[in-house]
């Protein structure tokens, strides 16, 4: 509202929050965060005053201390909220500009009679550019503030001790995790927020038939693989599976075979960290995660960057090619682990031309790809097992020997003569034998022949005149 004195907040919309009650659930707060950013020009600081409201978005609801303190202060701040002075065309402005560890502020302030007085107050959770090379800016260090109210700017801004002692506690990944299941395929979405607030995410195809407790597990299991790829030393793992989250925090017993041995591979994960902490929220708070993970279990086009698995994860080998036999992996990781080369100068060169293809993680070895995620690498022993369930599995369809390479890639692994042993697969397969299309052409290569009647050139008569007939 503008008047004599000033621009003014709106007093019914002030007088709205004024009146709130503390909220109860998400919607509540989402609800009080949307008056404060309607009031956002006449809040100095808002982020840094909303921020326990901005926390409670993130996880489950849980209405502090914190927030309750926040919440009276914010009132408080708003009986008293400044008079802002508007502008004068081609007048000389101010802009002071703050930054905390959770957002950053700014101030722009204009000059009259030698009393600085505030123009409009901006506030961004975790900005980091702002392009301003349009106008004509001119950059000096800060004098001596007059107006009280930028006094009370800056000093709001200054981090506390508590401040950065929370930072430190909540250098933690968050892993959202989430599946679902279809009546033939199944899908998973893994979303990985760092603490500074970069998403990673990843979508997994299960082109075989599934339950939600099963894809559930699934799930986790690609959180738990995807945070230890990026080192991650501790986690947060949010799931809105009830009976999975329970089995692993002990509150659930695992009954089914499967269940406890999907329960057994998450427990070796785990160990690989230093610390991770499981916690069941409400379907509604992981709306991403299972948006995503219906996207991916629908039967809809595959993109051609989404994982395609045929098989549970709890049916693959475990693969331990590094401390087993020689194979053809051996050189490539005794270089790639401990620097070794052949003697041979050629050998050794040929070598780490081809290691530069591959790479190690978690003492396992990966094919590199142009446009694809990291291939693993079987053992000759592994190379059969992989052959007969994606042929003949349980979602195998008998295909050929160039859809079943396209299939093996697409599930995430890799040897050198992939073609040839799909080819020699197909060849011997029992079923592919007796129930394919039977071929119409000869077994042998037919030997084409220039002349139709050999001696015809030539006029040879070699049996002579027949005799005439008695009759």
């Amino acid at each position: 509202m503008v008047s004599q004195r000033g621009i003014e907040a709106n007093p019914n919309k002030i007088q709205a929050i004024l009146n709130m009650e503390p909220p109860k659930n998400i919607k509540e707060v989402q609800s009080l965060t949307g008056q404060v950013a309607a009031l956002n020009r006449f809040v100095s600081t808002a982020t840094n005053k909303c921020l326990p409201f901005f926390k409670i978005l993130r996880k489950a609801f849980e209405w502090t201390d914190e927030c309750q303190k926040a919440f009276q202060d914010l009132k408080h701040y708003l009986t008293t909220a400044p008079l802002l002075s508007p502008s004068v065309l081609r007048e000389k402005l101010y802009l002071y500009l703050v930054v905390s560890p959770h957002a950053m502020s700014s101030a722009l302030i204009r000059e009259e009679e030698k009393v600085q007085k505030p123009v409009y107050y901006i506030s961004r959770e975790e900005q980091k550019e702002v392009e301003l090379s349009e106008f004509d800016i001119r950059y000096q260090p800060r004098n001596a503030i007059k107006a009280q109210a930028l006094a009370d700017f800056i000093a709001e801004f200054t981090p506390s001790h508590e401040d950065l002692e929370e930072k430190e506690d909540n250098n933690k990944w968050v892993v959202h995790v989430d599946g679902s299941s279809t009546l033939h395929a199944g899908g998973i979405r893994v979303v990985l927020r760092s603490p500074e607030g970069d998403k990673l995410k990843y979508k997994v195809r299960l082109q075989y038939q599934t339950t939600n407790n099963k894809v559930g597990y699934e799930a986790l299991l690609k959180g738990l693989e995807l945070a230890k790829s990026v080192e991650v030393g501790s986690i947060l793992v949010l799931g809105d599976s009830q009976l999975v989250i329970g089995q692993i925090n002990g509150t659930c017993e695992a009954k089914e075979d499967r269940m406890r041995r999907y329960l057994k591979k998450v427990v070796r994960l785990v160990k690989k960290f230093k610390e991770a902490n499981f916690v069941q929220i409400p379907k509604e708070e992981n709306i991403e995660a299972d948006t995503l993970a219906k996207e991916a279990s629908a039967n809809e086009a595959i993109d051609k960057f989404d994982e395609i698995r045929y098989m549970p994860s709890i049916k693959l080998p475990e693969m331990l090619q590094i401390e087993g036999e020689e194979n053809w992996m051996t050189p490539i990781v005794s270089y790639l682990k401990d620097g070794r080369l052949p003697k041979g100068k050629d050998e050794a060169r040929k070598l780490k031309v081809k290691s530069a293809r591959y790479v190690l993680v978690d003492k396992m070895l990966y094919k590199r790809g142009f446009s694809q995620p990291y291939l693993r690498c079987l053992a000759p022993d592994e190379i059969n097992y992989m052959l007969r369930e994606v042929h003949e599995g349980a979602c195998g369809n008998h295909s050929g020997a160039r859809s079943l390479v396209h299939k093996v890639i697409c599930a995430g692994y890799y040897w050198p003569t992939i073609e040839a042993d799909a080819k020699a697969y197909v060849k011997v397969c029992d079923q592919c034998q007796r129930f394919s299309n039977i071929p119409r052409q000869p077994s042998e290569y037919l030997t084409p022949m220039m002349v139709s009647w050999p001696f015809a050139q030539w006029g040879l008569d070699i049996l002579g005149p027949f005799p005439t007939g008695t009759r």
